[in-house]
């Protein structure tokens, strides 16, 4: 079968003379592959972009592996809508590997972020106590 990729768009002529919405629907599939084995470096770039800012103890290959992302923009990408699958695939992958660490901490981001407020706010007080002695 042939596949022809232009703007986005896949050459369905081959699919239709196939047999129908199951050749249109292997035609989809094999171009969905195409387009996950294209960019797959994606993944791993912003994979790594989002591990430099996380503990040590979370490993950069459990963020590659984790992600769905890729795989969902590439289903849901809609070319009609003129924007590069690149800009809407980094977009989808980052937040799935987000979405991933999220749900592997124990915390909740409310508790997080009160958590963090406390600290602050113990610091605060350590500085205004050194000042005052």
């Amino acid at each position: 079968m042939n596949l022809v990729l232009i703007r986005g768009r896949d050459d369905t002529s081959a699919a239709q003379s196939e047999g129908g919405a199951a050749g249109r629907e292997q035609v989809q599939k094999t171009l969905r592959d195409r387009i996950v084995l294209d960019h797959l470096p994606l993944v791993k770039a912003i994979a790594v972009r989002v591990h430099e800012n996380l503990p040590v103890h979370v490993d950069l290959d459990d963020l590659i592996h984790a992600d769905t992302g890729l795989f969902d923009a590439a289903s849901k990408y809609n070319p009609d809508k003129k924007v590069i699958f690149h800009s809407y695939a980094k977009h989808r992958i980052k937040g799935a590997i987000l979405d991933s660490l999220r749900q592997l901490d124990w915390a909740s981001r409310d508790l997080r972020r009160r958590t963090s407020r406390w600290k602050r706010s113990a610091g605060l007080v350590r500085q205004v106590r050194a000042r005052s002695y």
